[in-house]
Parts: C-alpha cells; structure tokens; sequence
C-alpha cells in the first residue's frame, strides 16, 4: 500500500515538475525583465505553496518505505536505497540551488540580461531534478 501512495504522490510530483518545464519557464524566459517580476510577486508564493507539500511528501514516504523495507528484510531494498538516493538528489536541489535562485527572484536583484541568463540556468537546474524525479518514479514503478 505505501509504495501505491508513494507512487500516486511522486507521479503527480513528476507531472506538475515536468508542465512547470514546458509551460512556466518557457513563459518566464519570454517575459521582460519587469514582467517577470511582476509575475513572480504576484504567483511565486503560490507555486511555493502548491510545490512545497508535494516536495515534502515525495521526499518522506520514500525514507518511510525504506525503513520499512529495512525493518522486513524486504528483497527490494537495494533498489529502494537507489530510490532514496534519487531523492536526496531531487530534494537537495532545493537547497544547493533553488532557495536561493528563488529568493533572488523575490528580491528582483538581477537586470535583465542577469535573468534571462539566471532563468535558463534555473530551467537546467529544474530538469536536472525532474531526470532524479523520474528514476526514482520509474524505480517505484518496478517495485
């Protein structure tokens, strides 16, 4: 039953992360450099507040299913450690990166030429999760 839910909550994760790649940042990058801030004032709490949950519960009911797995010698452990592992590669992207791309963007420190270059780093670093994301899906998946 835990790895039905993990799977839900990471797969939603996954889609929600793979249509910000398509949709968000491809609009981000065509907005000015004024736009965007405006845009970013009045939408960036609210991404934050529909992604941080859905981060949380991707991130913890992996470790849950880890333990669990541990504690009854399941024979997918190893695969789970690789699935643990995607996660701490995803999750901790926010705090070698984002928090802090993110907290730039709320204080509109960059010009423009800065932005745009600021959000196409900020897109690679976005499907670098999303490429972690997905294993760890595709790991699920198979379990």
């Amino acid at each position: 039953v835990l790895i039905v839910i993990t799977s839900a909550i990471l797969g939603i994760f996954l889609g929600a992360q793979v249509a910000e790649a398509f949709l968000v940042v491809p609009y981000w990058k065509s907005l000015s450099k004024e736009q965007f801030y405006v845009f970013y004032d009045k939408y960036g709490a609210s991404i934050h507040r529909f992604f941080a949950p859905l981060t949380i519960a991707s991130s913890l009911l992996p470790f849950l299913l880890l333990v669990l797995s541990y504690i009854k010698s399941d024979g997918r452990f190893s695969w789970i450690v690789v699935l643990v592992c995607c996660v701490v590669l995803f999750f901790g992207t926010y705090f070698v990166y984002f928090k802090a791309a993110n907290e730039a963007f709320t204080k509109g420190t960059f010009d423009s030429e800065k932005l745009k270059l600021e959000l196409i780093r900020w897109g690679r670093w976005h499907w670098f999760r999303i490429v972690f994301e997905a294993i760890a899906f595709l790991i699920l998946l198979t379990l």
